[in-house]
């Protein structure tokens, strides 16, 4: 793993700039991200430039939507107000140069969505009006946090090479796994916290280096 000075400096000004809550600790984790610099760096270039184009179709974009990108695979998570804007988003994002992917997770009015999951999915039976009433922004955080402990628990590099979302109790997964069976263990982890509603992985299996 390489553990270079400007991979550092990236990680440092990615926090400032994001202005994260845990600074320190997802410098951390973005430091043993088991892949090298040089590809993080590409996803946060990408992600910076869809962000700001997404700024351009309309600033109040990032209060409702979140970007997120792994090897040139982009997850869209969040609410827009209208199918239109909905529109606008995905066929900027699919047009933006370099997107090898599209997970677009987004729902607007109307609840329609564009499903294009991998595999990985868990759902629990639950009052969709009492889902609704207990999910706030604190109780999404709240989700996040405990499945950063979760996967630190797992081992196996899981929480280095995963990213999540959590919107209303569902978590949106992206990122990559050694293997089928770890991929499987992250999401039956995450499916297993109180008051996650869902799970949705577009986690890939990497493919094996050769000697």
């Amino acid at each position: 793993m390489n553990f270079s000075f400007y991979k550092i400096i990236f990680i440092l000004v990615f926090c400032f700039i994001t202005g994260c809550q845990y600074a320190f600790v997802g410098l951390a984790e973005k430091i043993v991200e088991d892949r090298e610099h040089e590809e993080q760096i590409f996803d946060f270039s990408m992600r910076s430039g869809i962000v700001s184009g997404l700024m351009g179709l309309d600033p109040n974009t990032l209060l409702e939507v979140n970007v997120d990108v792994w090897n040139r695979k982009v997850l869209l998570t969040g609410k827009t107000r209208d199918y239109l804007m909905y529109k606008k988003i995905r066929k900027y994002v699919l047009n933006y140069p370099n997107v090898e992917k599209l997970y677009n997770e987004i729902t607007y009015t109307k609840e329609k969505k564009i499903n294009d999951m991998v595999s990985g999915e868990c759902k629990k039976i639950v009052n969709l009006r009492e889902s609704n009433d207990r999910h706030s922004v604190l109780g999404d955080f709240l989700i996040n946090q405990t499945i950063r402990l979760k996967l630190l628990a797992l081992g196996n590099s899981s929480i280095f090479n995963t990213q999540w979302r959590t919107i209303e109790g569902e978590v949106f997964l992206i990122g990559e796994a050694y293997n089928l069976k770890n991929k499987k263990r992250i999401v039956h982890v995450i499916c297993g916290i109180t008051d996650v509603v869902s799970v949705k992985s577009f986690i890939e299996i990497r493919p094996e280096k050769l000697p």
